[in-house]
């Protein structure tokens, strides 16, 4: 029903509970996107917890890609005092795109 009633693609979820970085992809999410394939025509991306380059390769072979946004607010965060924040930043979304060009 969702497959249909969408005109972009789908947004997956890859945990339950509240968005925030987290460490690895869950084997249950990795068999969820897998299953999707069967059942979903558009493009599905998946989002929430993805929080590293590995992150986001483990789960792109499993799906159309990856939405990363706790992860990247946090780089911000961090590097925010450092005048070449948006360098640290941009070194991280390069690194995540490294990462996903293998897959």
């Amino acid at each position: 029903m969702i497959d249909n009633l969408t005109h972009d693609f789908v947004y997956c979820v890859s945990v339950t509970g509240v968005t925030g970085a987290r460490h690895g992809v869950a084997a249950a999410t990795l068999s969820f996107l897998q299953a999707l394939k069967q059942t979903v025509q558009r493009p599905y991306l998946v989002g929430f917890g993805i929080s590293s380059p590995e992150d986001a390769a483990a789960a792109c072979r499993n799906c159309h890609g990856v939405i990363v946004g706790s992860a990247v607010a946090r780089h911000i965060a961090l590097n925010l005092d450092n005048k070449k924040y948006v360098d640290k930043v941009g070194e991280f979304v390069a690194d995540l795109k490294k990462a996903l060009r293998g897959v």
